[in-house]
């Protein structure tokens, strides 16, 4: 579904939110290549508002984004696109799902 759009976003200023060498390691294998800035997010959301663990992956991933996009909005050459991240491994997400919920 992305992938089609690769060659348009190729050529547009985007912004990886997040100091992971992986992540930019991973959108520079497909062909992006995104200046990093880090985000100033404090990742303390509180777990109990989520349904699940990648329900607040998620909610991080926006918080680190629109943080950087924000921070960054008045600059004299803004972003085209603002990429955030955040890893939920399947183990620990199961996990935090069974606490959530219980």
């Amino acid at each position: 579904m992305i992938l089609e759009h690769l060659p348009h976003l190729a050529s547009k200023k985007i912004l990886l939110a997040s100091a992971s060498p992986r992540r930019l390691q991973l959108l520079q294998l497909v062909g992006l290549n995104p200046k990093v800035v880090v985000s100033t997010f404090e990742e303390t959301l509180p777990k109990s508002d989520y349904k699940s663990a990648a329900d607040y992956a998620v909610a991080t991933s926006k918080g680190k984004a629109l943080e950087v996009a924000e921070r960054l909005s008045e600059s004299n050459d803004p972003a085209d696109l603002v990429i955030g991240a955040d890893t939920v491994h399947q183990a620990l997400a199961d996990a935090c799902t069974r606490i959530l919920l219980s």
